[in-house]
């Protein structure tokens, strides 16, 4: 049996093993995906969910952001342990911005307000060129145009609204996102 220095090949494939695994527990408990976890309130999701219905509204043209799975993809973008924390902080903070304004204004969450306030308020945003308006509309047309493996563009509704002709490979377990933001955090370490 080799040994180096009184370390046999198990002990050090072992012990190699071990430090391996402390050092991809970070990664592991950032993927872990708990059961009935979510990462916003009730709250925040219904104003999402207005958000979502005005910028991307269904209507004889085409699906509309909710129908595709807005909501989903954004929960998952938030769940995601490789997405950028800023970014999801910023999502998280926006809405809560969103519902304070409306409070301290209105008395209720964004929700609860009649629609027309509603369209004013995110039409104000608009004008002003609001920083977290524009990225919940990149997040909706992500939405609408992702590949339905990543649970958006349910039935694939944004790619038929387009017209679009879906190539091919298409992402399997191997080529997912996931897969391969693990592989390259694995090789940075």
């Amino acid at each position: 049996m080799n040994k180096i220095e009184g370390w046999s090949r198990r002990r050090f494939l072992q012990r190699s093993g071990a430090l391996v695994l402390v050092a991809s527990l970070p990664v592991w408990f950032r993927c872990a995906i708990r059961p009935g976890h979510r990462p916003w309130s009730k709250e925040q999701r219904d104003a999402l969910a207005v958000v979502m219905d005005i910028i991307l509204p269904a209507d004889e043209h085409g699906p509309g952001a909710l129908e595709v799975g807005a909501l989903e993809f954004i929960e998952w973008t938030l769940k995601d342990p490789f997405y950028d924390e800023d970014i999801q902080r910023f999502v998280l903070e926006g809405i809560d911005s969103l519902n304070r304004k409306s409070h301290r204004q209105y008395g209720r969450s964004f929700a609860e307000l009649k629609v027309e306030i509603q369209y004013q308020m995110i039409e104000a945003m608009a004008r002003r060129g609001d920083a977290w308006l524009s990225r919940m509309i990149t997040l909706a047309l992500e939405a609408l145009l992702v590949d339905p493996v990543y649970g958006a563009n349910r039935d694939a509704q944004g790619w038929k609204w387009l017209g679009h002709y879906v190539g091919h490979p298409r992402p399997d377990v191997a080529t997912r996102y996931e897969a391969l933001m693990q592989r390259r955090y694995e090789a940075s370490i």
